[in-house]
């Protein structure tokens, strides 16, 4: 089945602009190729795309990321990082299933094209997809360019 990305999707997609910097607009180009290809459906929540320190710290307070936006500062401050988060009968879920399967199908993906991404499905780098650092599996980082 081919995905299309949807309205709100597109639009918090669409926040990684906001930083300027040129490696958000190859992961924004990367998402809307990738929805194409795709083996199961994804969205991109209100905060899975660009965020203000501001937003980072409520994200932090309520115990849904490890970085406070101040002096542990995500990716998704820099505009380079994207949460994709599996649309499953019509919600969105982070069902460990769903996740790493959508996180290793979206990692290959990225890599055949020659994109270097991190996948918090594996922080450590190690290649395996369920390894103990495996705490955040939507979430991808793209990797500054030289």
């Amino acid at each position: 089945m081919k995905y299309v990305l949807g309205k709100n999707t597109t639009a918090n997609l669409e926040t990684l602009i906001k930083s300027g910097i040129k490696e958000s607009a190859v992961l924004v180009s990367l998402v809307k190729e990738f929805i194409g290809y795709t083996p199961i459906d994804f969205c991109i929540l209100e905060n899975g795309g660009y965020r203000t320190a501001e937003m980072q710290r409520s994200l932090y307070d309520a115990g849904n990321s490890k970085c406070d936006g101040v002096k542990y500062k995500s990716e998704h401050q820099s505009g380079l990082a994207v949460d994709l988060v599996p649309w499953v009968n019509g919600r969105a879920t982070w069902e460990k299933r769903a996740a790493f399967y959508l996180s290793g199908a979206f990692t290959s993906f990225c890599r055949q094209r020659g994109v270097d991404i991190t996948t918090g499905a594996d922080w450590s780098g190690s290649g395996i997809i369920n390894d103990s650092n495996s705490w955040d599996p939507c979430h991808f980082q793209i990797h500054r360019f030289l």
